[in-house]
């Protein structure tokens, strides 16, 4: 049963994000989309932190049980190969919602132009933590799906997916770091290829997966296996 509550979580989590910076934009004055940060939205001093970061902690706490439930949904895997990336992937995943929950409650951003503090600069340091486990996840399930028979295909848009992650990853830094108008568009870029492949593949097991426990020899009850 925890299996099946973790895939739904998989495909809760992505759309309670873009829900709550929708919500939360709308309810900062003078954000902007385009130009400012996601975490601006919760920095020290924001107007709807408080609000917003019950929402992201429920967020995070999706994306754990999502990571968890996709670790067990390769446990039947015969080939040693995509079960241990396909594991290694769930457990990651997990890990980015724990630092992801971490963040939000004790290293929220410093505003812009304001001095450091040890908060602010460790949420620089565990926001790069984030999107570096983030594309490890995306790039590990991509290796257990390639090597999943008819799960292949999934792992080819695993890897584009990253690639398109990295990418706009890489354009947000340069406009936050030459002060761009455009950094909170490539963010948006960034989190929507990681929202999108959370969805995505979480739809696909919640799809695909096999049938009740009690089929066959060897399966144990409440877990989803994939072929």
């Amino acid at each position: 049963m925890f299996g099946m509550l973790g895939i739904v979580a998989g495909i809760v989590a992505p759309i309670l994000y873009a829900v709550t910076v929708v919500a939360g934009a709308a309810a900062t004055p003078g954000y902007s989309h385009a130009r400012n940060a996601i975490s601006e939205l919760i920095q020290t001093g924001a107007p709807a932190k408080a609000s917003l970061d019950p929402w992201f902690l429920v967020y995070n706490a999706l994306v754990v049980t999502f990571g968890v439930a996709l670790s067990q949904a390769f446990e039947a895997r015969t080939d040693r190969h995509a079960r241990g990336a396909g594991r290694f992937a769930g457990g990651v995943l997990a890990m980015v919602g724990v630092l992801g929950g971490v963040m939000t409650l004790w290293f929220p951003m410093d505003p812009i132009g304001s001095e450091a503090t040890p908060a602010g600069t460790g949420h620089v340091v565990l926001a790069g933590l984030v999107s570096l486990a983030s594309m490890v996840a995306m790039a590990s399930a991509g290796l257990a799906f390639s090597r999943s028979g008819r799960w292949a295909g999934y792992g080819l848009y695993s890897f584009v997916s990253v690639t398109v992650v990295f990418g706009t990853g890489a354009m947000a830094a340069w406009s936050a770091a030459t002060g761009s108008g455009w950094m909170g568009l490539w963010e948006r870029l960034t989190i929507g290829a990681f929202l999108q492949w959370l969805l995505v593949v979480a739809l696909a097991v919640m799809a695909r997966r096999k049938r009740p426990a009690w089929v066959g020899v060897g399966r144990r009850p409440g877990r989803i296996f994939m072929r």
